[in-house]
């Protein structure tokens, strides 16, 4: 979709993805989290969870991973410009499936002419329909033309 095309309030959702072990052990080498909730089965389960948790950040990590499709500019994304009011709602869990839903908030033109800003509300859903994450994210897009 281009710029103009794009409308407060419209909603795009994204295919699923199933989290997996390796999912885990690779959020918690490139992050250096090994606190036992994310590392220790026997941990988590006396805890009263059903199993290892992701950390938070991986939410954010494939929340905005998955949300670059949506919509999928025909304009140039330029790039990212931040997330706020970020909110952890519930745990991540091995061999749950997640999607992303993104709503238009607003959108402008920069002072230039040449480039928009979009602003997306971004939920993280598992497959209980239960929102795991949500927050806001600006984007950059170059305006074709």
């Amino acid at each position: 979709m281009f710029f103009h095309e794009l409308v407060p309030g419209g909603e795009f959702v994204s295919t699923g993805r199933t989290l997996t072990e390796a999912d885990l052990s690779i959020a918690c080498m490139v992050s250096g989290d090994w606190h036992p909730i994310h590392s220790d089965e026997n941990y988590a389960k006396k805890r009263g969870f059903p199993g290892r948790q992701f950390q938070g950040s991986f939410g954010i990590f494939i929340a905005t991973g998955m949300a670059t499709m949506l919509p999928h500019f025909g304009d140039e994304v330029v790039g990212a410009l931040g997330i706020r009011e970020w909110k952890y709602r519930a745990p991540l869990f091995v061999g749950d499936t997640v999607h992303v839903r993104a709503v238009i908030l607003n959108k402008r033109i920069t002072s230039d002419g040449r480039r928009a800003i979009v602003e997306r509300t971004l939920s993280l859903i598992n497959q209980n329909d239960i929102v795991i994450q949500e927050g806001i994210a600006g984007a950059m897009v170059r305006l074709s033309g």
